[in-house]
């Protein structure tokens, strides 16, 4: 058990880079109106999807294929009134100055010699398909240096290039106006349960203060436990929370636990000038068990949940 638990890490070890418009990029386009290169040009356009964008490349740009547009697509996210935040998913095209983006993709790659010694680093291509006048659609694969490393070039070209915004479609929810008012992640887990049914050993906390430093504030998440979605949350008064501090303080002399609980909450210490630092989850019921920051298991008095509940009630 690690404190990695709570950070919902990719993989330990690999830094995991990004290169292109996986997110908002640097060039976000204008919103000018559609303009045909052709009309197979602006047929592809129109049909292409965000997924093919992002299809896997393997083949070079053949040197036949004469392109007169690129697609691409990035995710952003934007709050709507009273509905929450939302991403959407943008797609833009660009069909001037493509030359220095067409001539970087036609350099050969650099093969990595046998005895170099290459970061553990996994790169992550641009989303984006090229087409030509006859409206054929493909998705190049973009020239590496050695040790797999995007050439630097092509990525510069692409992000500089004259993008039009086509369209933008919303897709998933990321969080609701109540997670938003709340300041809670819609993401939580409950970690406790998770953990004991995959057996995992859980260390146990023999008492004393959950949280050093003590937090300024303690932000309260609350979940449904069966389908972990939010429920409510929030501040509650800073008298209440001194005494649930001393709450929580009870340890343990044995991590298992044989009655159910419906609801968890996450505990999340937020310092001055921060939104957050260290996180705490509490059971609401069953045996009252927390899991501290420390990843050691300790145990919630009556009273202690009793404040608990309070957080985002009127």
């Amino acid at each position: 058990m690690t404190p990695s638990r709570w950070t919902r890490s990719v993989l330990a070890g690999v830094a995991l880079v990004t290169v292109g418009c996986s997110a908002s990029p640097a060039n976000p386009g204008t919103h000018a109106p559609v303009r045909a290169v052709d009309a197979a040009g602006a047929s592809a356009v129109a049909s292409v999807s965000c997924r093919a964008t992002t299809a896997r490349a393997t083949k070079p740009l053949p040197a036949d294929f004469q392109p007169v547009a690129v697609v691409r697509c990035y995710q952003k996210a934007r709050g709507i009134d009273g509905r929450g935040l939302w991403r959407f998913n943008v797609k833009q095209r660009a069909d001037h100055g493509l030359g220095k983006f067409i001539a970087a993709l036609r350099r050969p790659s650099v093969a990595t010699h046998s005895d170099a010694v290459c970061p553990l680093i996994l790169y992550l291509e641009p989303s984006f398909v090229l087409i030509d006048r006859r409206g054929r659609v493909i998705r190049p694969a973009i020239p590496v240096m050695e040790c797999g490393r995007p050439l630097p070039a092509a990525i510069t070209a692409l992000q500089h290039l004259r993008w039009v915004t086509v369209s933008v479609r919303r897709t998933v929810q990321i969080a609701t106006r109540a997670e938003l008012a709340a300041g809670c992640d819609p993401q939580w887990k409950d970690v406790i349960k998770l953990e004991s049914q995959r057996g995992s050993a859980l260390n146990l906390s023999a008492g004393g203060p959950a949280f050093s430093p003590r937090p300024a504030r303690l932000r309260i998440c609350i979940y449904q436990d069966r389908t972990h979605s939010f429920l409510r949350g929030g501040f509650i008064s800073q008298a209440a929370e001194s005494k649930l501090l001393g709450e929580i303080q009870g340890g343990r002399t044995s991590t298992r636990c044989g009655r159910p609980h419906t609801a968890y909450a996450v505990l999340l210490a937020v310092s001055a000038g921060s939104r957050g630092g260290q996180i705490a989850e509490a059971e609401l019921g069953g045996c009252g068990r927390i899991l501290r920051p420390d990843n050691q298991v300790g145990t919630v008095s009556r009273a202690g949940l009793a404040i608990i509940t309070q957080a985002g009630r009127p």
